[in-house]
């Protein structure tokens, strides 16, 4: 009986996995001759609400992952009962774990991808500012200029680039375009280059010129931030290091003596292991704050 309920289980997990991933849609369906199939991202979607819907498409689109963010958290979700289901025929406290585990995983690779592509950005940006200068005082305008500098640009400010060259194609101003691009990489030196061309719009003068000073601005602050972080390595070590160590020694503990382990999970071990996490959360936290200094 067992494992005719882990076989059915199965079977419609991987039933609700089928209608989550995207279909291929036929010609007829483009024309409305065929109905569509249906489709539990978008009602996902719906559940999430907009404001949700749209802080995650923006933390997807951050980390350039090509996922509508209905068919993310669908995803995420069946696997997460899928394990958690596999889990429960060992332990009840290991179905709970597997539960939470992927969404945790997860969260930490966008975060970590995302994290990674504005790195990126930020240290290719004054590379570009460098190339948009020379292209101005060679002769071309602003639009032909950055074109030309993204061409010769890597990703991610490449295609984010070519990205708001299609807006502005579009019939988006610029300047819009560069301040939703700002926001979307979390970059405020971005935001000083807009304040110069729009200065630049208003006032005249040479562009070439004043961005010019704007990336020799924007080097210094990078290379003080460089210093800084080499200063707080050994704080954003240390915090590793003690956020790590309690998870080794309590797999030493459960290895070297099971039985004392055992306590933990019940009576008084549960509430000494509940409030040692909650201070290691604060702790996390704290170490976070003081080493984490941004110019």
């Amino acid at each position: 009986m067992i494992a005719l309920s882990v076989v059915a289980i199965f079977l419609a997990l991987f039933l609700l996995v089928l209608m989550a991933l995207p279909g291929r849609r036929v010609s007829k369906e483009r024309l409305g001759i065929q109905r569509e199939r249906l489709n539990l991202g978008q009602s996902v979607e719906n559940v999430l609400g907009t404001e949700r819907q749209r802080r995650l498409a923006r933390s997807l689109s951050l980390a350039d992952v090509k996922v509508e963010p209905g068919q993310f958290v669908l995803r995420v979700a069946v696997v997460s009962l899928l394990l958690a289901t596999v889990g429960l025929l060992l332990s009840p406290v290991l179905a709970l774990v597997l539960l939470l585990v992927p969404s945790l995983v997860t969260r930490m690779w966008v975060g970590r991808r995302a994290n990674k592509r504005t790195v990126a950005f930020a240290d290719q940006l004054p590379v570009f500012l460098r190339s948009l200068v020379m292209s101005l005082r060679s002769g071309f305008g602003l639009s032909q200029a950055m074109e030309a500098a993204a061409q010769e640009a890597q990703e991610p400010l490449r295609g984010e680039i070519e990205r708001v060259q299609a807006e502005v194609r579009m019939g988006r101003s610029l300047t819009e375009a560069m301040h939703s691009l700002s926001e979307r990489m979390k970059n405020p030196d971005l935001e000083w280059v807009v304040g110069a061309i729009d200065i630049n719009r208003e006032t005249g003068g040479n562009l070439s010129d004043i961005l010019a000073t704007v990336n020799d601005t924007i080097r210094d602050r990078q290379r003080i931030q460089r210093k800084v972080n080499t200063f707080t390595a050994e704080g954003r070590m240390s915090a590793k290091i003690l956020t790590a160590a309690p998870f080794l020694f309590a797999f030493w503990q459960w290895r070297a003596h099971p039985e004392g382990f055992s306590a933990l999970f019940h009576g008084t071990g549960l509430l000494v292991l509940l409030g040692s996490g909650a201070l290691m959360i604060v702790g996390w936290f704290w170490i976070k704050r003081v080493v984490t200094i941004k110019i």
